[in-house]
């Protein structure tokens, strides 16, 4: 089979400037998990950072946080622990 590829003279703009954004949800556990490394640990700060630069540096300009556990009832490979701390507190009342 033959192809023939024409390429443009032409340079992206920097992320920034684009006209879209790209979101992609992504999970901290999961790079925790496939690097085997302890969630919310300073190596796993530490293994997140290329993979959310990678991410930047091709348009991402927003985050997904997931607020409850599992979030997506077990349709990934991963359950996802909620990413905020819920605490709850007895309420008084005053009269």
């Amino acid at each position: 089979m033959k192809i023939s590829l024409n390429v443009l003279d032409k340079i992206l703009p920097p992320p920034a400037e684009w006209k879209f954004d790209l979101d992609l949800w992504q999970h901290p556990a999961a790079i925790a998990r496939i690097n085997k490394v302890v969630l919310w640990s300073k190596i796993h700060f530490d293994k997140m950072r290329p993979y959310y630069s990678m991410l930047a540096a091709a348009g991402q300009k927003c985050i997904t946080a997931s607020i409850i556990n599992e979030p997506w009832g077990h349709q990934t490979f991963d359950d996802f622990p909620s990413l905020i701390k819920w605490i709850k507190k007895k309420m008084e009342l005053s009269v």
